[in-house]
């Protein structure tokens, strides 16, 4: 691919340790971070069509999902901070089909007792995007810092309740 593509940045390595999270199959950690998979998404789409071509209920949701999330990316980074109509509507429409091809994939793979494809919450709130994207473009207004919101959130909880604010913290 990077061969008919020139100008491609390879991503570094993806180690086995990058690929389970808590039983569950996912790209995670250091090496998988959102530029890496933005800059990536249209290779999982062409490797998507390449090795899943038929017409097998799995073989299009993978394909659905990886050229959904190519097409997410490609709309966001290359609409002005005021997304016209048809690029909102555009936009809804991959957004919608990215989630009923992700839910599909997790269908199918839960029947085969594999775990993947978990709704975790960075898949629910990319539901969310085309309502944010009427009032302006969310990559205009996104930060990396919200990536773990909640388990930052969490984290400080516990430490808060534990702390010297204990006698008060739910106050």
């Amino acid at each position: 691919w990077y061969d008919d593509h020139p100008g491609t940045h390879r991503m570094p390595p993806i180690k086995m340790n990058n690929t389970v999270l808590n039983g569950w199959w996912e790209l995670h950690g250091p090496t998988v971070k959102a530029a890496a998979t933005r800059a990536a998404a249209p290779h999982f789409s062409y490797l998507a069509g390449r090795y899943f071509p038929t017409g097998s209920p799995l073989d299009v949701a993978l394909r659905g999902v990886t050229a959904g999330l190519a097409d997410f990316y490609d709309t966001l980074y290359s609409e002005p901070m005021l997304m016209g109509r048809e690029a909102l509507e555009r936009f809804a429409a991959v957004t919608v089909g990215f989630g009923e091809h992700y839910q599909a994939l997790r269908q199918l793979c839960l029947g085969r007792n594999i775990f993947a494809f978990q709704l975790a919450p960075k898949v629910h709130k990319l539901q969310h995007f085309p309502m944010l994207a009427e009032i302006v473009n969310p990559r205009f207004c996104q930060v990396y810092a919200e990536e773990s919101q909640i388990g930052t959130t969490t984290h400080c909880w516990k430490r808060s309740m534990a702390g010297r604010y204990q006698a008060h913290i739910q106050r």
